[in-house]
């Protein structure tokens, strides 16, 4: 094959590539911005950037969002317990249980 077709088949397939990772990110973000929907209504919260592959989460104490997720048909990568600051007045401090999952290509 000479050099120029070789050149803009490399070229096509590194367009192609990045065509195909933007369109996962953007895929990603809108199931992020679901998700936080979901969770912010439900007393969770997710601490990650949208369009990250993994998500970290941080629920209450008791919430059962990550059995509710886990019934969805995500892992969950349980990554311990913690606590949230909640309420702009008083401060409060809340137990919070933290996860991970992995959220589609």
């Amino acid at each position: 094959m000479p050099a120029l077709q070789q050149k803009t088949l490399e070229k096509t397939l590194d367009d192609v590539a990045i065509e195909r990772d933007a369109n996962a990110i953007a895929m990603r973000k809108r199931l992020w911005l679901s998700l936080n929907n979901v969770m912010t209504n439900s007393g969770g919260w997710i601490v990650s950037v949208p369009g990250m592959k993994r998500v970290r989460i941080e629920a209450r104490e008791g919430a059962g969002l990550a059995n509710k997720l886990a019934e969805l048909g995500y892992a969950i990568d349980h990554c311990g317990i913690g606590m949230r600051t909640v309420g702009m007045a008083t401060h409060s401090f809340v137990p919070v249980e933290i996860f991970e999952i992995t959220l589609p290509r």
